[in-house]
C-alpha cells in the first residue's frame, strides 16, 4: 500500500483546514511588549529609504523588501497562528494546485525524511512510476538528490528537489546495504490515492482517508459503495496521517456518513460570528458499527471529520491522540503570482468543544511504534496488515464485541 502523505505536502485551493506542523520560531515576538507603532506608514517608508541606501548587501531593490514585509505581516501578525500563515511562492502555489487534484510531477516514492542527518529511506514505491522502473528497493537511503545534501534543511527542501518539470531528469545517490548506487528518474506526472478500501478477515471494512483534496468525496463514496456490496459487518475510518486538506471537502467526505440534521462543525470568524455546518441531506453510507482510528499525525479538517463522526455516529476514536490545528487558512493572490495564506477562523466540533493546541485524546489508547507502523504500511495482504498493525487490530476486535 502506497502512503503519499509523507511525501506530499497537502494544503489547499481556496479556504483549508491542513497544516505543515509546528515551525521552529526563531524571535521572542510574542513574550515583547507590543508598543503602538504611531506613524507606521511614514516609519516603514523611512525604514525602506535606509535599507536601500545604506543595508551591505549588493543588488537588494524595493520588490526585496516588499517581499520581505509581506512575509513578516504574515509571520507576525498573529503569533498563535505563525506556523500557518505563510507567504507562497509561485512554485509552491503551482505544487500546491497539483497536490490538491491528487498528482504531482515527481518520481513516484515515499519517503520518510531524517531531519539531523538530511537523510531519507525509501517506505515504498508507486506502481509503474520512475522510481519503481529505476529499481528503487523500501530501504534505500536517499544521500542527495543532484549532489545536494539536506542535512540541517526539512522536508520541504528535499520535496522540492526531487519534483520539477516533466520529462526532467533526477539523480539520486542511494544506500542499499554497504553500496552506493547512483539512480537517474525522469521525472513524470504520477497520481496517488487520496482514499484506500480493504476487507479485513472477519468482515471488518477499512476506509483510509489519507488527505482532503478535490477527489475526496467521490473516492469515499467509491470506496462506501465496495463496502456495501461486500455485506461488512463494521466500519474503520483511518484518519491517521491525514493532515489535513481542502475545509468544503471535509465536510463533504463527513455528510457521506451522518443522519440528517447532524452538525459537522462550528466555524468561528471574526467578531465572534458563528457559523453552523450541518448535515442537510441524507447519508450515503448505511447504519453500521464504525470507529476512527487516530494518531499524531491526524491534523487539522482530519480532527473536525474525527469530531463530526464520533459525536454523530458515536464512533470511538482508537489511536493516539490527535495533532490539536483548529483554524481555517484561506488563499488569496495579491496583484502577482504569490498567494498569501492567512487564518480566516477557528473550528469547534459539534458538541462546541474546541482541541486547538491540545489534540482530541483518543477513547481507547493503543501505542504504535513508528518502525511497526511502516512494517504494517508494508504488508502485502488485510490479514498480514492487522496481525502487525495494533491499532487496527484493536479497532476490528472492538467492532466484533459490538456485532
Amino acid at each position: 500500500m502506497f502512503k503519499p502523505t509523507l511525501l506530499v505536502a497537502l494544503l489547499s485551493l481556496t479556504a483549508f483546514a491542513g497544516g505543515e506542523g509546528k515551525e521552529t520560531v526563531l524571535d521572542d515576538w510574542a513574550a515583547r511588549p507590543h508598543d503602538k507603532f504611531e506613524g507606521g506608514a511614514r516609519a516603514f517608508d523611512a525604514v525602506k529609504r535606509e535599507l536601500l541606501d545604506e543595508y551591505v548587501k549588493n543588488g537588494l531593490d524595493e520588490d526585496d523588501l516588499y517581499r520581505a514585509a509581506a512575509e513578516g505581516m504574515l509571520v507576525q501578525i498573529d503569533p498563535a497562528m505563525r506556523p500557518y500563515n505563510k507567504l507562497l511562492s509561485p512554485k509552491q502555489n503551482a505544487e500546491l494546485l497539483q497536490d490538491m487534484k491528487g498528482e504531482v510531477v515527481g518520481v513516484g516514492v515515499q519517503l520518510k525524511f531524517d531531519e539531523p542527518t538530511g537523510r531519507a529511506e525509501v517506505m515504498g514505491v508507486m506502481k509503474g512510476g520512475p522510481a519503481e522502473k529505476a529499481d528503487l528497493h523500501d530501504g534505500d537511503i536517499v544521500l542527495s538528490v543532484d549532489g545536494q545534501s539536506f542535512k540541517g534543511k526539512t522536508v520541504h527542501d528535499l520535496v522540492g528537489a526531487v519534483r520539477g518539470k516533466i520529462g526532467e531528469k533526477v539523480t539520486l545517490s542511494v544506500l542499499r546495504d554497504n553500496q552506493v548506487l547512483q539512480k537517474t528518474l525522469e521525472r513524470q506526472r504520477v497520481s496517488y490515492e487520496l482514499v484506500t478500501y480493504e476487507l479485513l478477515p472477519n468482515d471488518v471494512a477499512v476506509i483510509a482517508i489519507y488527505s482532503f483534496g478535490e477527489g475526496t468525496p467521490d473516492q469515499v463514496r467509491a470506496a462506501i459503495a465496495k463496502l456495501q456490496a461486500s455485506k461488512a459487518n463494521g466500519m474503520i475510518v483511518d484518519l491517521r496521517g491525514n493532515e489535513g486538506g481542502l475545509l468544503e471537502k471535509a465536510i463533504d467526505t463527513a455528510k457521506l456518513f451522518l443522519p440528517k440534521g447532524k452538525v459537522i462543525a462550528r466555524l468561528a470568524h471574526r467578531g465572534g460570528k458563528e457559523e453552523v455546518r450541518e448535515q442537510t441531506g441524507e447519508p450515503v453510507m448505511q447504519a453500521l458499527p464504525a470507529v476512527v482510528l487516530v494518531d499524531k499525525d491526524t491534523r487539522s479538517s482530519a480532527e473536525l471529520v474525527a469530531a463530526a463522526l464520533r459525536e454523530g455516529l458515536r464512533a470511538p476514536l482508537i489511536g493516539g491522540k490527535t495533532a490539536g490545528k483548529w483554524s481555517v487558512q484561506a488563499l488569496k493572490q495579491p496583484p502577482n503570482h504569490f498567494v498569501m495564506r492567512y487564518t480566516v477562523a477557528l473550528f469547534k466540533s459539534p458538541d462546541n468543544k474546541s482541541y486547538e493546541g491540545e489534540g482530541i485524546p483518543a477513547d481507547i489508547e493503543v501505542a504504535m511504534d513508528e518502525p511497526t507502523a511502516q512494517k504494517a504500511w508494508r504488508a502485502k495482504t488485510p490479514a498480514d496488515r492487522v496481525a502487525i498493525d495494533v491499532q487496527l487490530r484493536a479497532a476490528a476486535n472492538f467492532l466484533r464485541l459490538r456485532w
